[in-house]
């Protein structure tokens, strides 16, 4: 995949499609999208989150709105590492899960 289509196929995938959804949309399989996904360079600091999100399908959009947070902030902070902690307070509210189940790898 190119580069371009590979940062939109991640992104999807962030946002809570699945790897099967992801690989259709740009003609390829699901197996494609699972090593783009899983690879070191794309890995999520915050991977059990990230699959809450995915398995109640949260967008980082609704999520940001729901915290009254920035968008592109929230995107920084579950990219980076650098989540605030009145910020990870809000997200352990909203999910109602525990610091070590959001936020350990």
């Amino acid at each position: 995949m190119k580069s371009k289509a590979a940062a939109e196929a991640l992104e999807m995938y962030r946002e809570g499609a699945t790897l099967r959804e992801v690989g259709e949309m740009f003609g390829v399989s699901s197996e494609t999208i699972r090593r783009l996904v899983f690879s070191d360079r794309n890995r999520v600091p915050y991977p059990n989150l990230m699959e809450w999100m995915r398995r109640y399908r949260y967008s980082i959009a609704a999520m940001a709105y729901d915290l009254g947070e920035d968008e592109q902030a929230m995107r920084t902070w579950l990219e980076d590492d650098t989540m605030p902690k009145r910020v990870v307070d809000k997200v352990l509210r909203l999910t109602g899960v525990t610091y070590e189940m959001a936020f350990k790898r």
